[in-house]
């Protein structure tokens, strides 16, 4: 009987282990007076719509000025992935792509 209970019991956590998603959270600076945000935003949601494991926030730089400031975001907007920073003047979506390729390995097809 302790056999059994013992064999099931590594049998759910290894199918646990294989069946997790891993989250890798995208921080994307704003403001709702800049336009450029706007695109940005947009272009980036449209990237990772089709990668699952990605999770988007966006921080308002008027709202939480001391994240931002934390963070070292020196201008708007930016976006942010494991302490990778990418500014950007004018949000083209080619550039916020290879931002984020190697990072997310379903954007490199």
């Amino acid at each position: 009987m302790k056999n059994r209970l013992r064999q099931g019991w590594r049998d759910k956590r290894q199918t646990t282990l294989t069946d997790t998603i891993f989250l890798m959270l995208v921080t994307l600076y704003t403001s709702a007076l800049c336009p450029r945000c706007l695109l940005a935003s947009r272009y980036l949601r449209d990237i990772l719509s089709h990668c699952p494991e990605a999770e988007i926030t966006e921080i308002d730089v008027l709202v939480s000025p001391k994240i931002t400031a934390r963070a070292g975001i020196k201008m708007i907007p930016a976006i942010e992935i494991q302490g990778e920073i990418l500014n950007i003047i004018y949000p083209r979506k080619r550039r916020i792509s290879s931002f984020l390729c190697p990072f997310f390995p379903s954007l490199r097809t």
